[in-house]
């Protein structure tokens, strides 16, 4: 089985319980879960894509039977109040039904040992002078609005995002770092659901901590969803979005929240938005950037 080499000499691990690990470092993906098996690195021939297949078997009875896992720690940029964003292509393939689903949340982190665990999905709130209060629950990531404002604790946290079958989706999903965020971000995919039995197949991995960025399974320039597929070219600068040609715009913040909007227009100033990371949808072209 050819395995993925990315930032470290580990592997992927195959794990029957936390405490049956072998070792693996941080800053690396691997697969976790009761029923889950080692990814490996394969050529799609549907997507043309270098992509990691993580299996889902139909012995899985939890959705945490197979997750697709890192943990993030002492990373360029990962710093309380930065915004982080994971970005990436992905694709489904099975028997089961037309679509499945993946549930996007933190909570992995490493003990003495190097095995994982999960930290405590307690939800952080305000304190009664209406702030909010880090020393509890878990502040790996704070879900913010577009004003900036922190939101629920599950306003972000184990988010679903729907796949239809055979078809390639790109997912960004984020949020401001908190306190325990700065020393680590426990990423958990966890891929089963009870119509999820086949493969998931991730490519074009981007996790970006402020302005820095570790990448993952990535192809040539133009293969992932993410780029323009067509003619119209979107880019920015001096905070306005530009396209080659006239063309409807959507922005969105790091939660997928529409903040600003604008139909057939070649250009959109963005001067006015808050501070953090965007995303816009400038006709069939997409474009990141931070603010």
């Amino acid at each position: 089985m050819k395995k993925i080499y990315l930032l470290s000499a580990a592997t992927c691990l195959f794990a029957l319980n936390a405490n049956a690990q072998t070792p693996h470092n941080w800053n690396e993906w691997f697969c976790d879960g009761a029923q889950s098996e080692p990814y490996e690195e394969v050529q799609v021939s549907s997507t043309n894509l270098k992509m990691a297949k993580v299996v889902v078997n139909d012995k899985c009875a939890n959705e945490w039977d197979v997750q697709f896992v890192n943990v993030f720690h002492e990373a360029k940029g990962q710093e309380t109040g930065a915004m982080f964003t994971l970005d990436f292509d992905v694709m489904w393939e099975g028997n089961t039904s037309d679509s499945a689903s993946l549930y996007m949340l933190t909570g992995k982190l490493y003990n003495n040992n190097h095995a994982d665990s999960d930290w405590q999905w307690s939800s952080y709130g305000p304190a009664e002078d209406g702030t909010i209060d880090e020393e509890k629950g878990n502040t790996e990531l704070m879900y913010v609005n577009e004003a900036g404002e922190v939101q629920s604790f599950w306003a972000g946290h184990n988010k679903a995002f729907k796949l239809k079958k055979g078809e390639l989706t790109h997912i960004t999903w984020g949020g401001k770092i908190g306190k325990k965020g700065a020393d680590w971000i426990g990423i958990q995919i966890n891929c089963y659901d009870k119509v999820n039995n086949g493969n998931f197949y991730f490519a074009n991995m981007v996790a970006q901590f402020g302005k820095k960025k570790m990448e993952f399974f990535m192809n040539e320039a133009g293969t992932t969803a993410v780029a323009d597929a067509a003619a119209l070219k979107a880019y920015v600068a001096n905070d306005v979005i530009y396209a080659s040609e006239a063309a409807n715009v959507i922005v969105y913040n790091v939660n997928g929240v529409v903040v600003k909007s604008a139909k057939n227009v070649t250009s959109l100033n963005v001067a006015d938005l808050k501070a953090g990371l965007y995303i816009a949808k400038f006709g069939n072209a997409t474009v990141k950037f931070v603010k």
